[in-house]
């Protein structure tokens, strides 16, 4: 399990959400520029070779494809919302045994438990898009960069904002009940 970066009390309770998501949205966008850049080699390097269409038969490079596309969106769907349940609920128990200094110390730890939500949900999406574009390569199919287009309008409609990080900690909140 990724472990929270070790702050001060003090550092945690100076986090504000208005600030903390601008360092959210810089790493979803360097994951999604990523795909973007390379998928702008792959475009480049492609340009003299015919589609899949041309070629007989199925290549197997797209059956693993689509195993690792089904595997990694499962995984984000439920590895980032397991670890941080697992991470909010020890938050919750240092609250609950005061040994929080308060409820900003309590939201700055919950934030950075978001962002650590985020990085893996996007690092997960962001393998999948990596390896179609590579499959996309060998296979001269256009399948596979329909995979990445999909998979970078998940990113996009996931990016972080300032809503909806409030409405993330508003729900743990909700969890643990009115301090």
């Amino acid at each position: 399990m990724p472990q929270q970066p070790q702050l001060t009390p003090q550092q945690y309770a100076e986090l504000k959400p208005e600030t903390f998501i601008r360092t959210m949205q810089i790493i979803a966008g360097a994951l999604m520029m990523g795909v973007i850049l390379f998928g702008g080699v792959v475009a480049i390097t492609w340009k003299d070779r015919a589609p899949a269409q041309a070629q007989a038969g199925f290549d197997p490079m797209l059956l693993v494809l689509f195993f690792f596309t089904a595997g990694a969106l499962a995984a984000r769907f439920t590895v980032p919302q397991i670890m941080a349940r697992h991470q909010v609920s020890q938050v919750i128990a240092l609250y609950q045994t005061e040994k929080l200094t308060g409820p900003n110390e309590f939201f700055g730890r919950l934030m950075m438990i978001a962002q650590t939500k985020m990085i893996i949900e996007y690092a997960l999406v962001e393998g999948v898009c990596f390896f179609a574009l590579v499959a996309a390569m060998t296979t001269h199919s256009l399948i596979p960069i329909g995979i990445v287009v999909g998979l970078l309008l998940l990113m996009a409609s996931t990016f972080p904002t300032k809503n909806k990080l409030l409405d993330w900690l508003e729900e743990q909140r909700n969890i643990m009940g009115d301090f």
